[in-house]
């Protein structure tokens, strides 16, 4: 999956569980055609699930148990959308069994259930989804070949299904649990649970590693080959922040970026150059900055730094993605790669500024957002020169705008709403363009389709889409060139959402104009402004920062507040209810910095320390797969 929540597959195929319409297998990543807006992604034995950002799933593959929750057992070899089923912030695919999280806590499952896998107190297959019975507050699942288990929001964990090998954790090894039943030896005090095919494991906050069930090749990592239905913590592993279970074997990521596996290792999915098998961990050769791991059937693959994908073990079918399908018993680059810095992000691009003052682009060029001019429209996955001279650059949905050294504003790219500021509409512009009229330009930000920026003198001027008055002018249309905003003087910085601006002037006051649905605007109500509007509560604001539609604000004693759309609880009040004046965000003092994504929230506190809360369904957060209403500290964990 990339920025633009595409999905590409690759290797086996013979159940069409590429996506693309074939049955032919694949040595390199292959484009799911139909599927686009992706935020969440399942893999499961021989089919594959995605939630969509309107919160729809959809599945393909095989279908021999109803695992694509379709109502029918019929294969599918591209995307069919499950119905009946909204609101899903999460996807997790298991043999022949699929389940997903509502944003209400809720856990609903399908397809296989012989042993009681779909959590609905039978052992009957079932077509479409059902609820998990007696099971609430769920933030993450983990799905083994038979067996599921969810992390709740309150740390604790409960499991069911299969539970022949102990891969349930409850003291037996002959049980099969129709309904959840809660891991009480486990604890409290996880971040994050992962399966593999007839094991579990937990991830807890001290950075300690816990794994249970099948452990015929070692797999539970104890030293030993004897099954256990116990927890029990992995030796030779600390400072763990992440778990990748394969079939039968497992890895660790450490928070140094190192890593260690263990379990079975006939086509090397160990990585460490050797065969057998490892009944302890051992370090995977020439790979010291991982980012994320995940481990496959026999194979494992590994995020490492600027958005390398690096795999090794068996790939017969092509799952190494490295155009081959020869194994390979350490890592290896995939095809698919990317080219990931310190950059300001747009909706399908990047751009950063370099040691020298170039402004570097990369990512989707569709409307000429990467600024290069050199082939119009031809994405780039590494970083292309855009321009020179550059101070500051900023990324909006698909236009980009720069600083440059004295003080005049260029942009580049999607124009139709006048975001770029050069006087024109209608068109693409691949090369940076001057925005008329503006000079001494200290701070610029750009929004989805609009542009602000600040002077020297303090003034504020905006321009591009002004459907919700987000360039503060009333009773006007789009601006194809900066219009000055009115009463918005003496100001230091400009941040811009979705549709919203917002400004911190030199006395600590905010003030914000445009959309504001949410509550975003934080005057008390929820009527578009097209002016700009003093934020009720606030003063001596250091700085802030907007995410789509919310806004955080850090005063000079330390306190944040923030105020707007809460469905994430990007807010940290503890709530999920939008808030139109600012709230303080719970148990959080001595910050020094903030800053706001979409829909999650981070704070850096004067000892160092981060937190952050909100969205994490893609791990942004730092601390596991759990989403948060209030701030989680980010973890840090010595190395392993």
């Amino acid at each position: 999956m990339n920025k633009a929540g595409n999905v590409w597959c690759w290797g086996s195929n013979h159940f069409g569980q590429l996506g693309n319409g074939t049955y032919s297998v694949s040595h390199s990543p292959v484009l799911v055609e139909s599927l686009t807006d992706v935020v969440a992604l399942g893999g499961g034995g021989v089919h594959g699930c995605a939630v969509r950002g309107d919160g729809s799933v959809w599945c393909w593959g095989a279908n021999f148990s109803g695992e694509l929750g379709n109502g029918n057992t019929v294969e599918q070899s591209t995307p069919v959308q499950v119905p009946g089923l909204l609101d899903a912030v999460a996807i997790e695919a298991g043999f022949q069994h699929t389940c997903a999280l509502k944003l209400d806590g809720s856990t609903w499952c399908w397809g296989g259930n012989s042993c009681g896998q779909l959590g609905d107190g039978t052992k009957s297959d079932q077509l479409s989804p059902v609820q998990v019975v007696e099971l609430s507050g769920v933030v993450s699942l983990s799905l083994g070949n038979s067996h599921t288990c969810a992390l709740k929001v309150d740390g604790s964990a409960a499991c069911w299904g299969d539970g022949y090998h102990g891969q349930l954790g409850n003291g037996s090894n002959a049980t099969k649990n129709l309904v959840p039943v809660a891991l009480e030896t486990l604890g409290s005090d996880n971040l994050a649970l992962g399966t593999g095919g007839y094991h579990t494991c937990a991830v807890k906050a001290d950075g300690s590693l816990w794994c249970w069930g099948m452990n015929r090749y070692g797999q539970v990592g104890d030293g030993s080959q004897l099954d256990l239905n116990l927890p029990t913590a992995v030796e030779g592993v600390s400072g763990v922040s992440a778990f990748g279970g394969g079939s039968k074997h497992s890895c660790a990521l450490g928070s140094s970026g190192s890593l260690a596996c263990w379990g079975l290792n006939s086509f090397g999915q160990l990585g460490d150059g050797q065969g057998g098998a490892y009944p302890v961990p051992a370090e995977v050769e020439g790979l010291q900055e991982a980012m994320g791991i995940s481990g496959g059937q026999e194979y494992t693959c590994a995020a490492t730094p600027y958005g390398k994908l690096r795999c090794w073990g068996e790939n017969l079918k092509g799952q190494l993605g490295d155009g081959t399908n020869i194994p390979n018993k350490v890592p290896t680059p995939a095809i698919l790669e990317g080219v990931v810095a310190d950059f300001d992000a747009g909706a399908e691009h990047a751009c950063a500024v370099d040691i020298e003052d170039d402004v570097y682009c990369w990512g989707n060029d569709d409307s000429g957002q990467l600024g290069d001019g050199g082939l119009w429209g031809v994405d780039s996955s590494v970083p292309v020169l855009a321009m020179e001279s550059g101070l500051q650059v900023t990324c909006g949905g698909d236009h980009t705008c720069a600083v440059a050294a004295d003080g005049k504003v260029w942009c580049w790219g999607r124009n139709y709403d006048g975001q770029l500021g050069n006087g024109g509409v209608g068109t693409k512009t691949y090369f940076p363009s001057k925005t008329v009229g503006l000079s001494g330009v200290t701070d610029v930000s750009a929004g989805s389709k609009h542009t602000c920026a600040v002077t020297s003198a303090g003034q504020v001027w905006c321009w591009g889409n002004n459907s919700a008055g987000q360039v503060g002018v009333q009773d006007a249309g789009d601006q194809d060139s900066p219009v000055e905003v009115p009463g918005a003087d003496n100001k230091v910085s400009v941040v811009t959402g979705d549709s919203h601006s917002c400004v911190l002037a030199a006395d600590g006051d905010i003030a914000c104009w445009g959309s504001n649905a949410s509550g975003q605007l934080g005057d008390g109500g929820t009527g578009d402004g097209f002016e700009p509007v003093v934020v009720a509560g606030l003063d001596g604001v250091q700085s802030l920062c907007a995410g789509a539609e919310h806004m955080c604000a850090l005063d000079e004693v330390g306190a944040v507040r923030c105020w707007g759309a809460n469905k994430w609880g990007q807010l940290g009040d503890g709530t999920l209810q939008q808030r139109d004046t600012p709230v303080y965000v719970g148990a959080l003092d001595s910050v020094t910095a903030i800053g706001c994504g979409s829909y999650h929230s981070c704070a850096v506190k004067a000892n160092g320390s981060a937190f952050c809360w909100g969205d994490n369904r893609k791990g942004q957060l730092g601390f596991g797969n759990a989403w948060a209403l209030e701030p989680q500290p980010v973890i840090s964990f010595p190395e392993m």
